[in-house]
């Protein structure tokens, strides 16, 4: 069952089950780590506010015949985010029946981390600008870090794993200095969570969004709100989605007058019809008294909206070429 916005601040389901290029939002609560941070990572794993839902990337099992997209892993990774003034603090707990024998044999820092099982975290701390960072464990502990690929880049993180029957946990605290930021009640960061699994010889690879292939595609990254949830979803929501929705509405005016057959028309009339209803979406949005639940909400059906945008834009510039091409033949 989806454990996106909608667990996390009590909102009701939009729809039934996690999709591959679906919006993906959690939120880094604040906690009391006193002298022990890992003791107080892995107590986040049995609060309420976990996410899971990992879905396999695309052409993720490496070993046997290529997956499909869309589908649930089969051993899934549940993950819990903390925060408090200097730190960022992930628990990561990936099920596997394998218990302690596991795949991984590196037990060095920055070393082959990747050459069986692993987690790999990606955050990308200005919403929407700049690098992103890599953060991997191993289950022995092992831990490797990078700012885009430059492995160069010091950061100060501690990771820790402890393997158990049925999973196996990883540990982080990573210090927002390290991340050349720090925290206030609008903050946004990009994240996304991914894993590694390496079983007789089959690799399975999955994420927490939808990776799409390779897990270095920071378009596809969720995200993760830090500061209070009302504020964040107006700076993000609000700010970031009028800017999209003004330069579709843009493109959408500059292509209607070109040469088109009847299915040009018809996907100009179907784009159309989905601009009208983000800009109603909006509409209710910028709507006194519009709380949390309802711009959440908003929130999704407007992402979904601007994705079915983009397809059916995509398909009326094929349409356009293949048009323009005959013209010259």
């Amino acid at each position: 069952m989806k454990k996106t916005l909608e667990s996390a601040f009590g909102i009701a389901p939009i729809s039934t089950g996690v999709f591959a290029g679906e919006l993906r939002i959690c939120r880094a609560l604040k906690i009391d780590v006193g002298a022990d941070w890992e003791k107080a990572c892995r107590n986040m794993l049995e609060k309420d506010h976990k996410e899971g839902g990992f879905l396999l990337s695309q052409g993720a099992l490496i070993g046997q015949e290529q997956t499909i997209s869309n589908k649930l892993a089969a051993e899934q990774t549940e993950f819990a985010v903390g925060q408090d003034n200097r730190n960022l603090y992930l628990a990561i707990e990936c099920s596997d029946p394998r218990g302690t024998n596991l795949a991984a044999n590196c037990r060095e820092a920055d070393g082959g981390v990747w050459g069986g099982d692993f987690v790999e975290i990606f955050i990308s701390p200005r919403h929407g600008v700049g690098n992103y960072y890599r953060f991997i464990v191993n289950p022995l502990g092992a831990k490797y870090e990078a700012c885009g690929v430059d492995t160069g880049w010091p950061c100060g993180w501690e990771a820790k794993a402890v393997s158990g029957e049925k999973s196996w946990i990883a540990l982080v605290s990573i210090p927002f200095a390290g991340l050349k930021i720090q925290p206030d009640d609008k903050t946004i960061m990009e994240l996304n969570i991914c894993r590694g699994r390496c079983a007789e010889s089959v690799w399975e690879f999955s994420s927490w969004s939808y990776s799409a292939g390779s897990f270095h595609n920071p378009e596809n990254f969720g995200v993760m709100l830090l500061g209070d949830p009302m504020q964040c979803l107006q700076k993000s929501f609000l700010k970031s989605y009028r800017e999209k929705y003004a330069q579709a509405l843009d493109n959408f005016l500059k292509i209607q007058g070109g040469q088109i057959d009847d299915s040009g028309k018809e996907s100009l009339d179907r784009m159309k019809n989905i601009l009208d209803k983000i800009g109603a979406e909006l509409a209710r949005a910028d709507r006194t008294g519009a709380g949390f639940k309802e711009l959440a909400n908003i929130w999704i059906k407007t992402d979904k909206l601007m994705n079915k945008c983009d397809e059916v834009r995509d398909v009326y510039q094929n349409q356009a070429e293949k048009i323009s091409a005959t013209m010259w033949v």
